[in-house]
């Protein structure tokens, strides 16, 4: 019982650690007035893209619905084009992103960037050999201390680096990713 929660929390956790989903995060927080806001769009996006991960780990283990080619190259565009517009169209000198609006769009996002992603893949194989709550449980759990670690950097390096030295560091992040990603 133990296993099947710890194995997935230590290998999604592991898995996560730098990833593109935490960049997106350390990225996003300069955004948002309120930390709390963005932890829930972030943990909302989670609990839907892992929830039906372990769907399809223990109930749909053998069906592919969405090649994960596909799944990769939108990811990949998603992250290149946010560069971009991050780079050469924001103009967002104190700019914070509030409302309906910006919850949604952070949900959309990261279960975009998510989809087919490695710790989705490890959590579907999880949920198709321990029980599904446990391996759910194990990986929301790496999952949100992960997403507060980001938050928490992303406000400290917000604090102490200059708004347009973030904005073209941050696009640069986000285009890098995403090309490395069509790459390999």
């Amino acid at each position: 019982m133990i296993k099947e929660f710890l194995l997935p929390f230590i290998t999604v956790g592991l898995s996560e650690l730098g990833d593109k989903t935490q960049l997106a995060v350390i990225s996003l927080s300069s955004k948002f007035r309120s930390r709390l806001v963005l932890f829930i769009a972030v943990m909302t996006a989670f609990v839907i893209i892992d929830g039906l991960a372990v769907v399809f780990g223990s109930v749909l283990v053998n069906m592919k619905i969405i090649p994960f080619g596909i799944i990769k190259i939108i990811a990949a565009v998603i992250f290149v084009a946010y560069g971009i517009y991050t780079i050469i169209l924001s103009n967002d000198e104190g700019t914070e992103l509030r409302g309906r609006f910006a919850f949604f769009s952070v949900v959309g996002l990261l279960i975009m960037l998510e989809m087919g992603d490695k710790s989705q893949i490890a959590t579907v194989l999880f949920a198709s050999e321990f029980n599904p709550l446990l391996v759910f449980l194990g990986v929301e759990s790496a999952l949100s201390i992960l997403t507060l670690a980001a938050i928490f950097a992303g406000s400290i390096i917000n604090k102490h680096v200059r708004k347009d030295v973030l904005k073209y560091v941050s696009g640069f992040l986000f285009v890098a990713v995403g090309v490395i990603s069509l790459l390999f």
